[in-house]
């Protein structure tokens, strides 16, 4: 494809979603080769910075993994102590944002994307504004993911009771109904502990 950064930068923009993946991990590769020594690509981390964010609350859940692994190779580029300030605010800003997103697959997302800065730069995320910024978006996804397995809970239960000429098993509650309702325990479970893991590793007790 033989895309330099300008034309590939473009593509994040695209209207397609393929094109938009396909553009990040293009971006990735020229990162991956060049981003430690190239000055023009040190140069350009603003403008990246600028452009790629925003795809953290893209609706494709193949241009957010493209760009969590962007970042992956990114961030490492970036000098923690003297330039890494705006473009942790403004991916703080998006992982906020994407946290209060309608998608469940965009606010866990997010939750994925605020523990890989942790991991690049913890002392720069946990300044009191980041903290202050984050903490509320967190345990709005914390809410989110209790609600809705709650909701299922009892939506499974009432779907096990109805007698619309489904199977019943002889307490009453259709075997089917109650696997289901153990596989969304699960994975509810799951994305709390991600969570609870993700705060506690912002309030400093998780290194």
């Amino acid at each position: 494809r033989n895309l330099d950064l300008h034309d590939l930068l473009k593509r994040v923009k695209h209207y397609d979603s393929t094109r938009r993946k396909d553009a990040l991990w293009g971006l990735r590769e020229l990162f991956a080769a060049h981003g430690a020594t190239s000055k023009l690509l040190q140069r350009s981390l603003s403008v990246v910075f600028r452009t790629i964010a925003n795809t953290m609350v893209d609706t494709d859940k193949g241009v957010r993994d493209a760009l969590y692994t962007l970042l992956e190779v990114v961030l490492p580029c970036i000098d923690v102590v003297s330039v890494a300030t705006p473009f942790l605010q403004r991916l703080v800003a998006y992982a906020g944002s994407a946290m209060t997103s309608m998608e469940r697959e965009i606010r866990m997302d997010a939750v994925r994307f605020v523990n890989l800065l942790l991991d690049w730069n913890a002392d720069g995320i946990r300044t009191e504004q980041n903290r202050l910024s984050l903490l509320p978006s967190l345990v709005s996804v914390l809410s989110s993911i209790s609600l809705v397995n709650a909701t299922s809970g009892i939506q499974h239960q009432s779907h096990a009771f109805s007698v619309g000429g489904t199977a019943m098993t002889r307490d009453g509650i259709r075997s089917d109904s109650k696997k289901n309702r153990l596989g969304a325990q699960y994975a509810a479970d799951r994305h709390i502990q991600k969570v609870l893991m993700t705060i506690e590793k912002l309030i400093g007790g998780g290194d």
